[in-house]
């Protein structure tokens, strides 16, 4: 039985998207996201919440912020694992909205013997972590995990246009077993960086298309602007991780050419998704009353 299993090397530097960029999202890879309307029925090999990325630098500001991470690191585990199935419908529904095309996603399709197919080629393999605090990535109820993590970057970091291209026959094979034109992975977490001599937290998103009818890759990527609030707090993790919800409706509104990428009007579908909560909030309460 042959693993699917990516080798990575590890390098001093995370490449990262600079939030001061004129465009908030990050398109790369070999292949062209026009040619991804090709792909009529695609499936989800993968959808993962990272473990929290730890920062180590400044030292001082990254040792204070890991040490109070060890205080609320079992409810983060507990949050990641409450969200990883709304987070991955939400992305299946909004892909079938802005490409028009179909997905395979979701609880029926992870119980399915056509799902069973994959495992048939390559050997799952575990979800642990090389972390005491974060000890495994989280994925959607009864799917599988296929790439090695363990001792290697955090899984946001992780995925890469020259290691994913040594992969490209294994992925082919898969798409083929799946009868779909092409395969997606989804990571999404939270890190932090020190802004104005405080750490503070920001989520980053990466979406990688495997288009099996060109036989390439289209990688993107967003990070979210930093989340002020107090970094020692769940809640303050929660509304970084929940940046999710906003940036990845808009990553595929970009790759579908639906919308500019363009931080202005990626903060006024922000600023009215947050008013859209605040009056269902009201509403909720008036309700109650």
């Amino acid at each position: 039985m042959k693993i699917l299993k990516i080798t990575i090397l590890m390098i001093a530097l995370s490449v990262m998207i600079l939030t001061s960029c004129a465009s908030p999202v990050s398109i790369s890879g070999n292949g062209k996201k026009e040619d991804l309307k090709k792909m009529k029925h695609a499936a989800i090999l993968e959808f993962i919440i990272a473990p929290h990325h730890k920062p180590t630098f400044p030292l001082i500001d990254a040792a204070v912020f890991n040490s109070n991470l060890d205080d609320i690191a079992i409810e983060i585990m507990k949050t990641n694992n409450e969200k990883v199935g709304e987070y991955e419908s939400y992305f299946g529904e909004k892909y079938k909205k802005y490409s028009g095309n179909e997905l395979l996603f979701g609880e029926d399709y992870y119980n399915s013997e056509l799902y069973d197919r994959i495992s048939k080629l390559f050997s799952p393999t575990n979800t642990d972590y090389d972390d005491e605090d974060f000890p495994e990535i989280t994925i959607v109820k009864n799917s599988e995990n296929y790439f090695d993590f363990f001792g290697n970057e955090n899984p946001i970091y992780f995925f890469r246009s020259s290691a994913l291209q040594n992969i490209q026959p294994q992925l082919s094979e898969i798409s083929s077993a799946l009868q779909v034109d092409g395969l997606i992975i989804v990571v999404t977490g939270v890190s932090a960086e020190s802004y104005m001599f405080s750490m503070e937290r920001f989520s980053v998103t990466k979406i990688i298309f495997y288009n099996d009818v060109t036989e390439d890759f289209v990688i993107v990527e967003s990070k979210s602007k930093p989340v002020p609030g107090k970094t020692a707090s769940i809640g303050n993790y929660t509304s970084a991780l929940d940046q999710y919800l906003i940036f990845s409706d808009f990553m595929l509104q970009v790759v579908f050419d639906l919308q500019e990428n363009e931080w202005d009007i990626l903060q006024k579908q922000q600023l009215h998704a947050e008013e859209k909560v605040d009056a269902n909030r009201l509403i909720n309460s008036a309700s109650k009353d």
